[in-house]
């Protein structure tokens, strides 16, 4: 059936491209599975949902993917109660991308006016992180069009978005553009803290009175709930700075780690009052028993 708008053929391109993302983990596709997705590349998508039915009826393919290919082969013929029962079966079996089948259940419900359910759907599919690739696809898909007011669908984009959970602004006390002066008020630098990446990276750039400039990557990883830094300077011997790892204490200050060892290094930011960030790094050469503190100053936003 013929579509057209240009947020209709975004949405099959993203769900086209993460579908051979998944394609990995889905395994080595059946003879049927081949032909069917030949058939929908050619826009023959009855042919394909023949093929397909015919397969899942005789039992030679009755895994997740094929039922999920044979949603999408539905959703091109507006087969909307067809596709809801082939994705929510894709779901039964385990689909490996579960926000894709949610999508096309809420595709299919909001088509046949069932807006709660619709609603419910894109929640489903917003429960495994944020995923720009998702998040696109709802947004450029027409069809969501009435429910974009919504809390629930807001909420929804909101989890999708990358970098916008609260833990990816624990260190937005640092951003500013700052004249750097040691504890007695002289000024010993300037630095400038920005954000990037759509929120997803604190850049550091600094200058410094004796002619070292340096650049500094901060970013929070998910993955273990850490906060890490990359630095590196114009001496070109990034082996000076080693990587650090850390995040808030119960103060409320960032405090990041060198590795573990008889030497290490531990550097602490800390908010003293509205434009002003103290930055300290104290080194242990004994295994954490004594602390020196090795550079002590104070961020004084510039005017």
């Amino acid at each position: 059936m013929q579509r057209s708008g240009s947020g209709w053929f975004l949405v099959l391109a993203l769900m086209a491209g993460l579908l051979l993302m998944a394609m990995p983990a889905l395994g080595q596709p059946s003879k049927a599975s081949q032909k069917a997705t030949q058939l929908g590349q050619d826009g023959q998508w009855e042919e394909a949902i023949v093929v397909l039915e015919k397969a899942v009826a005789g039992k030679e393919i009755d895994d997740a993917s094929a039922w999920f290919q044979l949603a999408r082969a539905y959703e091109q013929n507006e087969r909307w109660e067809d596709v809801i029962a082939a994705a929510s079966k894709a779901l039964e079996l385990n689909f490996p991308r579960p926000g894709l089948a949610h999508l096309l259940l809420a595709r299919g419900h909001q088509a046949l006016g069932q807006r709660g359910e619709a609603l419910d759907q894109l929640e489903q599919s917003a429960l495994g992180g944020s995923n720009r690739f998702l998040l696109k696809a709802i947004e450029g898909d027409p069809r969501f069009e009435p429910l974009k007011s919504d809390p629930r669908f807001l909420t929804t984009v909101e989890r999708l978005t990358p970098c916008t959970a609260p833990e990816y602004r624990q260190f937005d006390f640092w951003l500013g553009d700052f004249e750097v002066q040691d504890p007695k008020g002289a000024v010993v630098g300037e630095n400038t803290i920005s954000l990037h990446l759509a929120g997803c990276l604190l850049m550091e750039s600094w200058r410094g009175g004796s002619g070292m400039h340096g650049m500094s990557m901060n970013f929070y990883d998910p993955t273990d709930g850490t906060w890490n830094q990359i630095f590196v300077d114009n001496n070109g011997n990034p082996s000076i700075w080693p990587a650090l790892k850390g995040g808030l204490d119960a103060e409320g200050a960032m405090v990041l780690w060198s590795p573990e060892g008889e030497s290490r290094s531990k550097w602490t930011w800390t908010a003293v009052s509205p434009g002003k960030v103290r930055q300290m790094a104290e080194q242990t050469t004994d295994g954490g028993k004594t602390w020196q503190v090795t550079w002590d100053s104070y961020y004084v936003s510039k005017p």
